[in-house]
């Protein structure tokens, strides 16, 4: 329901771009904010563009917040352009699929059990076939005037245990789970809402490219 509500195949304004090692999505004006384990045309406009080539980590930004997926999301995501491109040829239904739904495709083209599962094992997507969007696409989120980026959701299985506020505003919440406690620290710029993280992103868009003059005083005018 979410995903739909989010996205469809047709409204995805995602406009995706390579920077070195990267792909920088710019989300602003696109229906799906770039949410990639939520918005399946997002997720479209994302693999398409990773057929061309594989990448370290994809970013899509969105009303002031960037969404960094790394490690093994960004993985999902390479080994979803790396199998699009490699079965287009011998299934386009299957590699237009892979675009939006991988998970799906990965787990269409193990049941074959010919070229396309090859191609699922080779390209690394049958690597996720017991993943779920939710899990696989974990983001680290953070507003873009910030360096900090933290994961918006708990590790799989883990519960909370314990939640308190610091002195400069962040909010820590401690999980439980599998023996091992996981800490997760929200710092105070996270906890802006999206109207007010969008504001503070165009000030500082404004003073970066110098936009208020006035010396020393110019930023109280952003």
């Amino acid at each position: 329901m979410l995903e739909r509500l989010l996205s469809t195949d047709e409204d995805c304004r995602c406009e995706p771009a390579f920077e070195g090692e990267r792909l920088r999505v710019e989300s602003d004006d696109c229906p799906g904010l770039g949410r990639l384990a939520e918005a399946p045309a997002c997720r479209r406009t994302v693999v398409a563009a990773l057929e061309e080539r594989d990448v370290e980590s994809v970013c899509t930004r969105a009303a002031g917040f960037e969404r960094a997926y790394e490690d093994g999301a960004a993985g999902l995501l390479v080994a979803a352009g790396r199998f699009a491109d490699a079965v287009a040829f011998h299934d386009e239904d299957l590699a237009e699929r892979a675009r939006s739904d991988p998970l799906g495709a990965a787990r269409v083209a193990t049941g074959r059990g010919d070229a396309l599962a090859r191609a699922a094992a080779e390209t690394g997507l049958a690597a996720f076939l017991e993943a779920g969007y939710e899990t696989a696409l974990r983001p680290n989120v953070g507003p873009t005037v910030a360096r900090s980026r933290v994961a918006t959701r708990p590790p799989p299985g883990a519960t909370l245990a314990e939640r308190y506020e610091l002195d400069t505003g962040a909010v820590v919440r401690r999980y439980g789970g599998d023996g091992l406690d996981t800490y997760h620290l929200t710092p105070a710029e996270h906890r802006l809402d999206a109207e007010a993280t969008a504001t503070l992103a165009a000030a500082y868009r404004r003073l970066a490219r110098g936009g208020v003059t006035g010396g020393e005083r110019a930023p109280a005018r952003a």
